[in-house]
């Protein structure tokens, strides 16, 4: 199986500093909102869009008049992908598909989140995806919003990100606001590094498990 590795890296601006509680609740948040048990979290809801685009329909999901439901994890993400064929004309997705956009959108008691995505070359090995995205996450006093444009390769034959990142801008608020202009990366691990102004955290791309690592100095 193909393996994906995520590299985030954030710095404080200099209007804003985190303190080292902030980084850690930062990077639980972070590993939670990429991947959740169940196939689920934004890495999931992207393979989803891939299916789709493709013609399928992921396990467990139903689609009514063109809206696709199901739940990863206890969480229920709803999908419309509209189609083109190799031509650039409408289509109804399926094989032939050429090039889809995606809307996403998934939410729990902590968290909200939508995508708008675009997927190319859907009949090679290796498709594109680039959109936007945005999460708000709100726990235990801290609220973090979070907007994302997203710029990678996604794997057509295990539905993984490839190579590529995303561009993230975070906006913190727990007593002392911050900001946080980061990135997350994809070079072929499933264990992710996660990596914060003197902190590294490791993070689990199947459950969005994540563990503290050494503190750098």
């Amino acid at each position: 199986m193909r393996t994906v590795a995520l590299l985030i890296s954030l710095s404080a601006c200099a209007d804003g500093a985190a303190t080292a509680v902030d980084y850690d609740r930062v990077a639980q948040m972070l590993g939670a909102s990429v991947a959740t048990p169940d196939a689920g979290g934004e890495t999931g809801a992207l393979a989803d869009a891939a299916i789709l685009a493709r013609g399928g329909l992921p396990g467990g999901f139903d689609a009514d008049d063109g809206v696709v439901t199901g739940m990863h994890d206890g969480i229920r993400y709803t999908y419309l992908v509209f189609c083109k064929d190799m031509a650039g004309a409408s289509t109804t997705c399926s094989p032939a598909t050429g090039k889809a956009f995606a809307i996403a959108e998934w939410s729990s008691p902590t968290q909200r989140r939508a995508g708008l995505w675009t997927l190319e070359h859907l009949q090679g090995p290796v498709a594109s995806v680039t959109g936007r995205s945005a999460l708000t996450h709100t726990s235990d006093g801290m609220s973090v919003n979070d907007e994302r444009e997203e710029a990678f390769l996604l794997d057509l034959g295990t539905y993984e990100p490839h190579h590529g990142q995303i561009a993230t801008e975070l906006a913190i608020t727990s007593g002392d606001d911050a900001e946080f202009p980061g990135s997350i990366s994809f070079n072929d691990s499933r264990l992710a590094t996660i990596s914060l102004p003197g902190h590294m955290y490791q993070v689990d791309l199947d459950t969005g498990a994540v563990v503290p690592g050494p503190i750098l100095r």
